[in-house]
């Protein structure tokens, strides 16, 4: 019985064997259990009662983040669709990772009357990804009044999914609407930004 076995003499040559990957365990009754070997890339967790195996977490990591700044002054109106300075490379390591793409733009608008705006549109290589028809990602700025200067951070985001492991390049472009007159980083005394992440699957 126990009172004849000394503490620490029982070595592991002793003990029953086991299936290689399984761990001992106190089960529901108090008893040494042998627990089931997980599956591959499996990590033990715990419950708060019992062990157990479980898919290691996964997904929603950023790969890589990019960041560009400029204080260059971009000027234009309503000719057409002009490039911010916002621009940016990146390379996914993987087809099933998605980019999510933020900033700021330092914008300055010229109201030569009421209702004037600007449009901004996200470009991916040569492909519109974002353009002023989606609401969601482009806010329109009116100015209420005639020959009225507006200042404003103007924040833009989205979720891209390129399905590449290429170079891929975002741009953001800026035009003016009904009339209006826009600057970006009025005389390099302002600021523009922009981020880029590689989200992992």
């Amino acid at each position: 019985d126990t009172a004849h076995i000394a503490d620490n003499q029982v070595t592991l040559a002793k003990m029953a064997g086991i299936a290689r990957g399984k761990l001992i365990y106190g089960d529901a009754s108090g008893d040494p259990a042998a627990l089931a070997v997980g599956s591959a890339d499996n990590v033990l967790t715990h419950d708060g009662t019992d062990l157990a195996w479980a898919a290691a977490g996964g997904g929603g990591k950023i790969g890589q983040s990019l960041f560009v700044s400029s204080t260059t002054e971009v000027t234009g109106d309503t000719s057409g669709y002009v490039e911010t300075g916002m621009t940016q490379a990146i390379t996914p390591v993987a087809t099933s990772s998605k980019v999510l793409v933020f900033g700021s733009l330092a914008v300055r608008l010229h109201s030569g009357g009421t209702d004037k705006s600007f449009d901004c549109r996200l470009q991916r290589d040569s492909t519109w990804i974002v353009t002023d028809d989606a609401p969601y990602f482009i806010q329109r700025y009116y100015a209420q009044s005639s020959d009225v200067v507006e200042e404003m951070q103007h924040v833009f985001m989205w979720v891209d999914s390129p399905s590449s492991t290429s170079a891929v390049t975002y741009k953001v472009w800026i035009n003016g609407d009904n009339g209006g007159n826009w600057e970006v980083n009025k005389d390099g005394s302002r600021l523009s930004t922009m981020t880029t992440q590689e989200i992992l699957a």
